[in-house]
């Protein structure tokens, strides 16, 4: 990873084995002494169903090759235990995974964030951490909006579990930064689920580049209503 350029490590939790905390503790230490880059934490416990507790972060930041976690648990009341918990620690980054909690997570003392939709409108969440360091509270807010619309478009969809990294997939190949293909038993969306999400993303892509903040409830609702329509994707120019 250092060879291709890669400035840190983000290391998930080990899996399927059942561990406890001191466990965890000597499992992170060993790692950082053996790697010649900084590791941040991952507390991922939806997915490995392990959970670093705020006192285990504690003591990991000690670690001088520890530099940081990213919290992707979802829960504002978690990762603001980890704050309490590593105030002692100002060097250390505590960064949290769900965009739809950003700007809450920032106000809370949060150092920013390591997002999925970054990877596919990277200016709009640097123009919302810029807003707030500026303590722009209500561009803050606006620019929140839109992530939570891009959130919802996106992302979500009832029918699969993995509609999260399914519809950044599919929306990140739209835009030609990756191939839309899933590792199994993950498997990529149907054709028409596809068309659908393409239509959204090209919306949602007029959204972040061309909105005025003072018109965005209007223009959300007329470009929500025209995905859902189908509107053709070679329409949104026209769009007014």
């Amino acid at each position: 990873a250092k060879k291709s350029g890669a400035a840190a490590v983000v290391s998930t939790t080990p899996f399927y084995m059942n561990i406890g905390q001191e466990e965890l503790v000597n499992y992170y230490e060993k790692l950082a002494d053996s790697i010649d880059l900084p590791l941040f934490l991952y507390n991922m416990p939806g997915n490995t169903h392990k959970h670093i507790d705020p006192a285990t972060a504690a003591k990991l930041a000690k670690h001088p090759n520890i530099v940081g976690l990213k919290d992707s648990s979802g829960d504002p009341y978690t990762f603001q235990a980890y704050l309490e918990a590593l105030k002692s620690f100002p060097e250390f980054s505590v960064l949290v995974g769900p965009e739809e909690i950003l700007a809450d997570t920032l106000a809370m003392g949060g150092n920013g964030g390591v997002t999925g939709g970054a990877n596919l409108f990277p200016k709009l969440y640097v123009a919302l951490f810029e807003a707030f360091e500026k303590g722009e509270t209500d561009r803050v807010q606006e620019l929140q909006e839109v992530i939570l619309y891009l959130s919802e478009q996106l992302y979500q969809n009832e029918n699969y579990s993995s509609s999260y990294l399914k519809g950044l997939k599919a929306t990140m190949s739209f835009e030609g930064l990756c191939q839309g293909n899933l590792a199994l038993p993950l498997y990529s969306y149907s054709e028409g689920l596809e068309n659908r999400r393409l239509a959204l993303f090209h919306y949602s892509t007029f959204i972040v580049r061309y909105f005025k903040l003072e018109d965005w409830k209007i223009i959300q609702k007329r470009l929500l209503l025209k995905a859902m329509c189908g509107v053709p994707r070679d329409h949104v120019n026209h769009i007014s």
